[in-house]
């Protein structure tokens, strides 16, 4: 115990050099209403055109954060000129605007345009030479606890909050990347926040009494020479302020589940290269319901429910192609039935598997397209971008990597080893039994002699 205790004193007294809060440079006051001069004139100021690349970033983002609860590394993008890049940040948050979400959440996305403003007068001042060119700018976004229970799209399950960070990279010749890198962790709540902001020295913002919007409301500044790895560097740190053994804000079997910080790059981007399929078709799908939206075709929520449909049976493929999603996606009662999905699925028994689904509620195959409730086959023959379950898992398992993990046949001889698992988590060894119409789900009975 004296050990322990030892080592949370040296957490408690560690000092985070080189952060330091955004508010020291730029006034609040200005800012906010710079941001309310946009909202409300968005209708004149913004289009509700989108461009092809945000189409991309919103379903790739979509489906990870539907698959994962904490421990990912999502990374965006935007190039062209600065005067572009502004409008295209600026431009997704006030499109995104909606005056009848509860007022916590308005508060939320009100404080994510102001940073927005920020980073635009950062970024300015880089480019004029005003600040080094390797400053970004920080936010932390933590769980929102008055909106536990609304079904907004936060985990209530394990508070996950973020960890934004974003900054300029010059290209040369008027031209610039703006690198907007995002991880996820588990109990994202105002302790290990605000130890961390004593941490830099830093006093978080005393406009609200929600701890979430005091840290939103705290934009800080830091440059990329002091913490090389970035958004990765500043998760290890918070996890520093959340006790002994925390990784991504988890501890126990859900710690055991997560990459190190050293690999989370890499495992990060190689499970965003595995759903790319997946996320350009629900792409390709957004930008069509947008189409048909502004040309009056369909209303609004109709659309919303097409969209969300869609997704639902992408989540429900992914899991069944890699049934270690599916606690994290539809919850602990639901593996087992993507588990037995996954063996359906490898004996080619695709129609099967969606049936077993469609009966445990997690799969839906009806769409309400211009008022009508139709089959995914019969919205294809009317043109509408969507994939039934089979024919995502087809197509899924066709381009599906190979990988390091536990083969889900439970009898499999190398269990509970690792070995090279592919589509469905299952081993070459029992895909090739299963190809061949054996069953390695069953052991072998000892011959009695």
């Amino acid at each position: 115990m004296a050990v322990a205790a030892e080592t949370w004193e040296q957490v408690e007294s560690i000092e985070h050099q080189g952060i330091i809060d955004a508010n020291q440079f730029f006034a609040r006051e200005d800012i906010a209403h710079e941001a309310w001069e946009l909202i409300n004139n968005r209708a004149e100021v913004f289009q509700p055109a989108v461009l092809s690349q945000e189409y991309k970033d919103n379903s790739r983002t979509a489906i990870m954060e539907a698959l994962t609860a904490s421990g990912h590394l999502s990374r965006v993008t935007l190039s062209g000129s600065l005067k572009d890049i502004e409008a295209q940040m600026t431009g997704r948050l006030v499109n995104g605007w909606d005056d009848n979400l509860p007022g916590h959440e308005k508060d939320r996305r009100f404080a994510e345009l102001c940073n927005v403003l920020y980073g635009q007068k950062v970024r300015a001042a880089v480019v004029a030479g005003e600040l080094p060119e390797n400053t970004a700018i920080l936010e932390i976004s933590d769980y929102p606890e008055p909106l536990a229970g609304t079904k907004i799209g936060y985990r209530d399950k394990n508070k996950k909050g973020m960890v934004r960070s974003t900054h300029l990279v010059n290209q040369g010749n008027g031209q610039y990347d703006l690198i907007i890198e995002q991880g996820s962790r588990s109990n994202a709540t105002g302790d290990s926040t605000f130890d961390f902001f004593d941490a830099c020295g830093i006093s978080p913002s005393s406009d609200h009494e929600a701890a979430d919007l005091a840290a939103l409301e705290t934009p800080m500044l830091y440059n990329t020479y002091d913490y090389v790895d970035g958004t990765v560097d500043i998760m290890r740190r918070l996890d520093q302020h959340s006790g002994e053994g925390v990784l991504y804000g988890d501890s126990g079997s859900a710690k055991a589940r997560h990459v190190s910080y050293e690999c989370l790059r890499e495992e990060s981007q190689r499970r965003e290269d595995e759903i790319e399929r997946f996320s350009d078709e629900l792409a390709k799908l957004e930008e069509q319901l947008d189409n048909l939206v502004d040309r009056g075709q369909i209303p609004a929520q109709e659309r919303t429910d097409i969209f969300n449909g869609e997704i639902e049976r992408i989540l429900a493929a992914i899991c069944t192609l890699e049934p270690s999603y599916a606690e994290t996606t539809f919850g602990e009662k639901a593996a087992p039935a993507f588990h037995e999905a996954a063996i359906l699925v490898a004996r080619g028994q695709n129609a099967q598997a969606e049936q077993l689904l469609m009966g445990t509620a997690h799969l839906r195959d009806e769409i309400t397209f211009c008022g009508a409730t139709i089959s995914t086959k019969e919205a294809q023959d009317l043109g509408l971008n969507v994939n039934s379950y089979s024919e995502h898992v087809g197509k899924g398992r066709a381009n599906w990597s190979w990988k390091s993990g536990v083969c889900v046949v439970e009898s499999c001889s190398t269990r509970p080893g690792r070995t090279r698992v592919g589509p469905c988590s299952i081993c070459k060894n029992c895909q090739t039994k299963f190809d061949k119409g054996q069953d390695p789900t069953k052991s072998a009975v000892p011959k009695i002699e």
